[in-house]
């Protein structure tokens, strides 16, 4: 039985996740029963929004048709005025879900993942529309037959970087909603300024989630976002190959690679990054060992941080340009920022999985980066 309708076209049935732009359905398109997410957002955001970028944003995007990028299939506005979404229905688990709740993956499985999301990442990219916020829960396992799919969600209006008819850029949700993305995967210079970036940003955040995905931890950790922030702008990352020294050369390289802080010596662009990935696969040949069957001497100060320590609100101060002489400068500047941003608002990182989402099921967002709806397994 349908909860509501849309225009007469999508029967919205049960809400399966929600998060900071809207609450998604699983829906039934009426024209050929075919059953898709349709995400609502939320009326104080399509007012900030207004229909008409919405619309032209939401055609560009729907143009990104790709096998390992979520596809998005109509947008338009209700009778009662609300914008909304139309996607395909995934079935399977996040990247995130599957490293948390499932046995460590081998190295072939991780370089098949990372490989495929490159592809569709690369095709993102191609559109000219940069993500912004991709993390493991926005890569999505689908299921297909026996094997999966990697599928890169989220992408949708996290940056457009196209422009209108005459000629000036147009402008994105992001602008206008402002969000600052998950901080755990976010590149140096998205840390100083999220309007000077460019796709290499994004090519950085692969990098953490392939080292992660590897290491079984992330390369910069922190128990507030203030914490990590300094680590990414300040810190190197704990050597891979300490970490894990059965990994080929080459599969390190590619991590060092694009894990570098400038972005000009990071990989030009997602297609050499994954032909470097491809190149390791060949030095990696029936490696399948995972992170719990690598020995490792243990380091004389033990390291007893949870993989997914609890982080203090971030405050949209804290998004200015972090020093970049020492650690000590960054920590000190941020302290300073917190301290003068208490009587203000703040707001909460986003979670990795919507509210009363059905197992099983994964609706991807279009929208502001990092307002994950639904990816569970």
């Amino acid at each position: 039985m349908a909860e509501k309708s849309l225009g007469g076209r999508y029967d919205l049935h049960e809400r399966i996740g929600a998060g900071g732009m809207g609450a998604v359905y699983r829906a039934t398109d009426l024209r050929d029963g075919t059953e898709v997410a349709v995400k609502v957002i939320r009326p104080e955001v399509s007012s900030e929004t207004g229909a008409e970028r919405f619309a032209r944003e939401a055609k560009h995007t729907a143009k990104v048709r790709h096998p390992h990028v979520v596809s998005v299939l109509d947008s338009g506005v209700s009778d009662d005025e609300e914008l909304f979404l139309v996607m395909e229905l995934l079935d399977g688990l996040s990247l995130e879900e599957r490293l948390e709740i499932l046995p460590p993956p081998t190295v072939l499985e991780v370089i098949d993942w990372m490989t495929e999301a490159l592809d569709g990442l690369a095709a993102v990219h191609a559109a000219g529309i940069i993500h912004r916020d991709l993390k493991p829960g926005n890569l999505f396992l689908a299921r297909n037959g026996e094997g999966t799919t990697t599928k890169v969600l989220d992408f949708g209006l996290a940056r457009s970087v196209i422009a209108d008819e005459d000629g000036k850029p147009l402008p994105s949700l992001t602008q206008t909603h402002q969000f600052l993305g998950t901080p755990y995967y976010m590149s140096p210079e998205q840390v100083r300024s999220a309007k000077h970036i460019d796709h290499r940003a994004d090519l950085f955040s692969m990098g953490v989630i392939l080292y992660e995905a590897l290491a079984g931890r992330r390369p910069f950790d922190g128990r507030s976002a203030s914490a990590v922030i300094a680590a990414i702008v300040a810190d190197e990352p704990p050597e891979l190959a300490a970490l894990r020294p059965d990994l080929p050369p080459p599969l390190l390289s590619v991590v060092r690679c694009a894990l570098c802080r400038r972005a000009d010596e990071r990989f030009d662009d997602a297609v050499t990054m994954r032909a470097a990935l491809e190149e390791a696969r060949a030095g990696a040949g029936e490696l399948r060992a995972t992170p719990r069957d690598v020995s490792v001497t243990a380091p004389t100060a033990v390291d007893d941080t949870p993989r997914r320590p609890p982080m203090t609100p971030l405050t949209r101060q804290e998004r200015v340009a972090a020093p970049r002489k020492s650690r000590f400068a960054v920590l000190a500047f941020l302290v300073l920022l917190v301290a003068g941003a208490l009587g203000g608002a703040a707001y909460l990182l986003p979670t990795s999985s919507g509210e009363g989402a059905d197992a099983g099921v994964a609706v991807p967002l279009v929208g502001a980066p990092g307002a994950t709806d639904a990816e569970v397994g």
